[in-house]
Order: structure tokens, then sequence, then C-alpha cells
């Protein structure tokens, strides 16, 4: 009987040749599989250009998982245990959730089948050595950098109005023309950052390659970066570690590498020291009206159901002088009805504003549903509660001191190995280190597992439950902003209609709406449909 196989292949460097490699890479694993008589390809699933030490964007590996788990895969087939992941968590976190569907993992090089009884213990010392070798070259590259950055070379990608080459900038005229173009009308005309990406966009000038649009954020990017004026100011983010590649600000962790007059500027300098002053004093209003709009219960769930935008209040005054409050779609803020703009691009949104009046209205109906059908809501909600309480059923007091004895026996595995000379000083280390962190970790979740006095069994949980939410409903003085903005997580905006999410419900309830009348005459007619 024939076994479905999958093969992972990854191609983590930044060669020229890459896609040579990969293709050769693909071409190995047909070879080899097709050399097992009793197993049969599934796929080849490849991450190209990606980093090992996380699994955060390889799109590729999570669907092979996926696939896996779903019982399309039998077997996976990987070259080595670095290509399957060079950090130690992910590698045993994997292999240990398709080890539970009885889905192995083969590494070719290091003969390693996860499904042996020895699988685990073998992987855990060559991921950790994995792990700790990309930390190094992690190290190594970082080094590098450094001593690039002290002799003034400057390490950036392409910038609009400079070239960059080995480490060397200089002036692109052309370019140029517009940056000053942006630095003028900002400066000395007063048009706003928005306004400024609207009329580069309308009169067709492209953005550098690493914007695919012109937008405010871009243009205040251009306005604050010291190299138009000749200045150099380098390493102003770092990794955060070497396993997930995120960049945070350096806020002193590391030194600045900066140079002033350092090469030819495209802007003079009072011109710059203008602008930043603008920009310090357009934050600080910003800073403010974010200060207002934060007393919206629904700031930041209001959602675009044309385009996917979120929605911000716009704020009027009726003839009266009583104030409307409209949420309008950022898009259509920013571009107006949608349309085609200067670089043949779709931008703008057509989807209605909606009345603040009206979005209260749908949730209070959504609201009324509870209480309507109360008896027949509970149980449902209860049911998945205990759904979710039953899938956490394995995480007892007893299974954490399980998992620990593992943990401690795959301990006792290693040292044996260190003092059999199997493995060097070196590597006990590395995974004393690890097998520490996972006991620390697990006796960390079996306190947070003694928290939890929520249990399907338990009689008292019902009346309880119906009781709260009785108190909540019934009483109108909760439907206030406090209690929607804990309740509501997400309100999707249609012509006519709005799709409102409540925590923990699988489905958004879909409300229509019609309007009619104005002033003191107007009203808002909902139905949940």
């Amino acid at each position: 009987m024939s076994i479905n196989v999958a093969a992972y292949c990854r191609v983590s460097t930044d060669h020229e040749d890459q896609k040579n490699s990969f293709s050769t890479q693909q071409e190995y694993f047909t070879r080899y599989i097709s050399g097992h008589d009793d197993w049969k390809l599934v796929k080849i699933y490849a991450d190209e250009g990606i980093t090992g030490t996380s699994t955060k964007n390889r799109t590729q590996f999570k669907q092979m998982i996926e696939d896996a788990k779903n019982g399309a895969i039998d077997l996976i087939v990987t070259k080595e245990v670095s290509r399957f992941a060079r950090n130690t968590v992910d590698t045993l976190f994997y292999t240990r959730q398709l080890k539970a569907k009885r889905v192995g993992v083969f590494f070719i090089s290091d003969q390693i089948n996860t499904l042996d009884n020895d699988g685990e213990l073998r992987l855990t010392i060559m991921a950790s050595l994995a792990q700790d070798e990309s930390r190094k070259t992690s190290e190594r590259v970082k080094w590098g950098i450094e001593r690039f950055m002290e002799q003034g070379k400057v390490f950036a990608p392409s910038l609009l109005g400079y070239d960059i080459s080995g480490g060397q900038i200089a002036v692109n005229r052309e370019e140029a023309y517009t940056v000053r173009m942006i630095f003028n009308l900002f400066v000395n005309e007063g048009v706003s950052a928005r306004k400024i990406a609207q009329t580069l966009t309308e009169m067709g000038i492209r953005p550098v390659k690493q914007m695919k649009t012109w937008s405010s954020t871009a243009i205040y990017r251009i306005l604050k970066n010291e190299k138009y004026v000749g200045d150099l100011i380098q390493r102003k983010h770092v990794v955060e570690n070497y396993l997930d590649h995120n960049l945070i600000p350096n806020t002193n962790s590391e030194t600045l590498f900066a140079w002033k007059n350092h090469h030819e500027p495209i802007i003079d300098r009072e011109t710059w020291d203008t602008a930043q002053k603008i920009i310090n004093h357009t934050s600080q209003a910003a800073q403010t009206r974010r200060k207002v709009s934060n007393r919206y219960w629904c700031s930041g769930k209001i959602i675009c159901g044309v385009c996917g935008r979120g929605y911000s209040i716009n704020r009027k005054r009726m003839a009266d002088g009583r104030p409307v409050y409209l949420w309008r779609c950022i898009n259509s803020i920013q571009y107006g009805k949608e349309k085609i703009n200067g670089l043949g691009e779709k931008v703008g949104c057509s989807n209605c504003q909606i009345n603040y009046k009206v979005i209260v209205a749908c949730v209070k109906c959504v609201m009324d549903q509870f209480t309507l059908h109360m008896d027949a809501l509970l149980p449902e909600f209860y049911r998945a509660v205990e759904s979710i309480v039953s899938e956490k059923n394995s995480l007892t007091a007893e299974y954490f001191r399980k998992q620990i004895e593992v943990v401690e026996a795959q301990r006792v595995k290693a040292l044996s190995l260190y003092v059999d000379g199997a493995i060097s000083e070196d590597e006990i280390e590395v995974l004393r280190k690890d097998y520490d962190n996972k006991i620390n970790a697990l006796k960390d979740q079996m306190e947070d597992h003694k928290q939890l006095d929520l249990h399907p069994d338990r009689p008292e949980v019902m009346p309880v439950l119906k009781k709260r939410v009785e108190e909540i409903i019934l009483r109108e003085e909760y439907l206030d902003g406090a209690f929607f903005a804990r309740v509501v997580d997400e309100i999707v905006v249609y012509r006519n209609e709005l799709h409102i999410s409540i925590h923990n419900m699988a489905s958004p309830f879909v409300v229509a709406y019609q309007v009619a009348g104005r002033g003191d005459s107007y009203r808002v007619l909902c139905e949940l449909k």
C-alpha cells in the first residue's frame, strides 16, 4: 500500500541563480520520492527567498501543515532540519502537531524520522544546532553591516532623488526635481501631504519601486528624511531578535551612526528646518484629534464593505447649530468617489457615509434579538462555550505533569549522550537551556490552568450565565457606548445594510436599515435579516 508523500524545500539565500537552485531542489525531490516504490508524490511545497527562522511569512509551509492535518499527506520529506525551520520551538511545535495526526517528517541529510521512538530527541538536538547556527550567521551579518556603516557608507535601498550603489550616494538630477517640488509645495505653498500625493498621482509621476502609490505617509517619509539635507543617520531601527526579524525603533539600544553634511544635499537647510517645524506642529494637532476621536466607542471598528478601508468620523453642523456625526470611508475622504487616477490605478470609494444614529440603532436591534430569543440563544451560546472548554479538557494539571516528565526524560537522555561523548559541551548547554525553558513554560501554563473555573459539567453555569445576560440586555441604561465597545468587534458597512460582529459569536448579524425624515423627525428603521 502506497503512502502519500509531500516534499518541502526552501531557498534562503539571495543569489542571482536562486530560481535555478529552486528548480534543482524540485527535481531532486521528484527523483528521491520516485525512488521509493511505496511512496506516492502528492505535491512539492516551496517557499522562495524566505528566512527559515520564522514561519510567519512562509505561506507554502503553512499550507502543507494544513493539508497534512486534513489527511492529504502521510509523510513530509525535507532535506535537513535547517530547511524545515531554524527555530527550535517552531520545529518541535509543528512536528508534534503532525505526529498527533500520524504524519511523519523525514529529514534526509540527518536521517531523522519523527515517527521513530528516538526521533524527537535527535530532532531536538539538530534543531537546537540549526537555531544556534542562525544566531551565529545573524551576528556575522550584523557585524559586517556595522563595519560598513562605520565607514560612512550608505546602507539603504533606492531613494527618490538619489542613486545608491556600493555604499555611495549621488544625486539623481531628474528625480531631485520631484523632491524639490514636494518640499516647495509643503513649505512655501502650505499644501498638505495628502494633497501633494494626489497632485503627484494626477501628474503621472511614479513613486520609487518600494512604494506602490503616492500617499500622505510616503510624502511625510520624504519630508522627514535627513538625507535630503545632506546628513546621514543610520541604524534608526534594529532587529528585535534573529528569530522573527521584526524591526523596532532604536531607542539607544544600539549605536547610531550619524554624519552632518555627509553628501550633496537636494534641499537647503533652511527649507529643511522649516519643514520639520511644520511637521511637529501638525503632529501635535493630530494627537489632539486622536484624543477626541477616541471618545467614540466605534472608532477603529467600522470597515468599508466595498474597499476594506476603515471609516472615519466627519462632524458637521445643521442650520440650527446642532452637530451631526457622519462616518465615511477613508478611501472616499482621500480620493473621492471611485475613479482611475493619472497612473491608471483605481482609487477612491463610492460606498455610502453613515449617520452615527444608524449605527447605534442597528446595534440595539441586534441586542433586542437576545431579549426576544433569550431561551433559544443561550443554549446555543452555552454549547459554543462547552465546545471551547471541551477542546481544552486535555489541559489538566495531570497533562502538564506528564509533559514535564517527558521533557525531564529528554534532558536525561541528552546528558547520557554528553557523557558518552556523542555531543559536545556547547551542544549540551544549548539543550539544557532549551529544556529548562520548556519546563518553566509548562509550569506557568499549569498555574494558569488552575485559574479556570468554567466546566461544561457544572450545573450552576447556565443559570448564572442567563441571569448575567438578562441583567445587561434587559436594562436600557447598560446600552451605552462603554457596553457597545465591549461587545461589538466590527461593523462592516454596505449600502442600506450593516454586518455587525459580536464578541465571541461565530457569524456577524446582518441588519438592513432605512432612514426617513430630517432634524427632529429623523428616524431609523432596522430589521435583522
